[in-house]
C-alpha cells in the first residue's frame, strides 16, 4: 500500500504489531481490505515545488468505484466497501502528512 510499516500499524492499532507484517482481518471486512489493498496506486498527492515530501489528499474514488465493479461487488455491497475505503482513507491520511501543515484541501 506504499505506507510505512508503522504507519500501517498505527491506523490498524492493536491488530498489528510493529515488528510483524501479519495481521487479522474479521470475515466481515475482507472484502474492503482487499479492495483497499488494490486501490493502493489510486492516491491522490503532490510534491509541492519547495517541498521534499508528498502531500496527500486522498484516493481516487471514481477509481476505487472501477475497482469496486471489477472485483464483481454489486449495489449494496459496493457501496458498503465503498464507505468502508473511505474510513480506512481517513485513517491514513494523518499518518501520511504527519507533521506536514495543512494546505487548505
Amino acid at each position: 500500500m506504499n505506507l510505512p510499516p508503522a504507519a500501517l500499524a498505527a491506523m490498524l492499532g492493536n491488530t498489528l504489531q510493529a515488528a510483524s507484517p501479519d495481521f487479522q482481518v474479521l470475515p466481515e471486512n475482507w472484502d474492503t481490505v482487499m479492495a483497499f489493498i488494490e486501490c493502493r496506486h489510486d492516491w491522490r498527492r503532490e510534491l509541492p515545488a519547495f517541498g521534499t515530501e508528498w502531500i496527500w489528499h486522498g484516493l481516487d474514488k471514481p477509481a476505487c468505484e472501477c475497482i469496486i465493479r471489477n472485483l464483481g461487488h454489486k449495489e449494496d455491497k459496493a457501496r458498503e466497501i465503498f464507505q468502508g475505503i473511505l474510513i480506512m482513507q481517513e485513517a491514513a491520511l494523518p499518518l501520511l502528512n504527519k507533521g506536514k501543515k495543512s494546505n487548505g484541501r
